[in-house]
């Protein structure tokens, strides 16, 4: 689906349709939060088309995540986000983001909703772990990563293991990195302990979020 901006107005507009067919143009009975929230958890199942929505320009984020030739439009919004670093732009907290200037409407909705999604999973004020290493240098500026990602470290989940960094003889021993390389390793550490949310699991275990 293209991504169109659609006016908060129109959806709350849309939402106060469908709670007044529901309650007979009367006064609702019950609390917004219960009639919103899923029936298996107490709730009502009333559809949340705040929620649907996003979720929906969600799904646009997600598309950019497969390969080239899917979806035309989605080819021309990675080329405009940079092809070879789509994933890295998406995933790096918004504050620490280059400025792309001149972007589509629907790619720049895209991003906003992605940033958005990014904010609940505590990836707001601190990085998530799907974010690439280079992004850390807005927080020391002269760290050398040109070693770690000829080696093939490009992102800050691959050195990490139940929520902690790797130890630098592990990660020596995988990529075959260099000895001098513990300067950066250390710099690494410092970072990724004060400024990461290690709480988030790894790709591998957090599937991307659904529009279920």
């Amino acid at each position: 689906m293209l991504p169109i901006q659609a006016p908060q107005t129109l959806l709350n507009s849309l939402q106060n349709i469908c709670s007044s067919f529901i309650w007979g143009n009367k006064k609702p009975r019950i609390s917004c939060t219960i009639l919103y929230k899923h029936p298996t958890k107490g709730g009502v199942g009333l559809p949340n088309l705040n929620q649907y929505y996003k979720a929906t320009m969600l799904a646009s984020g997600i598309l950019l995540h497969l390969n080239r030739g899917i979806i035309q439009w989605v080819d021309m919004e990675k080329a405009q986000l940079d092809k070879n670093a789509t994933l890295d732009y998406l995933w790096t907290p918004k504050k620490h983001r280059p400025v792309k200037p001149n972007l589509y409407p629907t790619t720049t909705l895209t991003v906003h909703i992605w940033s958005t999604f990014l904010d609940t999973v505590g990836a707001k004020e601190k990085f998530h772990p799907n974010a690439p290493l280079t992004a850390l240098r807005a927080i020391s500026p002269d760290m050398r990563l040109q070693t770690w990602a000829h080696a093939g470290i490009r992102h800050i989940h691959q050195i990490m293991q139940s929520q902690e960094i790797l130890p630098f003889t592990d990660i020596q021993t995988k990529w075959e990195l260099p000895t001098n390389a513990i300067f950066t390793y250390l710099q690494l550490k410092g970072i990724i302990n004060t400024h990461v949310n290690k709480q988030q699991q790894s790709p591998e275990q957090s599937p991307l979020p659904s529009k279920a």
